[in-house]
């Protein structure tokens, strides 16, 4: 199948799917994450929750896909700004680190 690249501009995602499948090309759109997020399996199935920032916004964070019988989950209250623990990262890494 050739599209000229004027014509695959302008196309939806589907349109595309739909003139691959008519060429015999299996394909399927690649959707973005807060799409994927809306997804009702993704919310029937409970994938996601949402945790508060330390700037109170909300940051929505993947389940983990196993079952816990007799450990109890526990989630954070709040995740912290990105790099907000690196130093103590840091220091945890290094402590166990021998000196050269």
């Amino acid at each position: 199948m050739r599209l000229p690249a004027k014509d695959a501009r302008t196309l939806t995602r589907a349109d595309l799917v739909q003139r691959l499948a008519q060429s015999g090309i299996h394909a399927a759109a690649v959707l973005e994450v807060d799409e994927v997020l809306q997804q009702s399996v993704i919310r029937n199935r409970r994938s996601v929750f949402d945790v508060r920032t330390s700037g109170g916004a909300a940051a929505p964070l993947l389940v983990a896909p196993l079952g816990l019988t007799r450990t109890p989950v526990r989630r954070p209250q709040h995740v912290g700004e990105v790099g907000d623990a690196n130093a103590a990262l840091f220091d945890e890494s290094t402590a166990s680190v021998p000196a050269a």
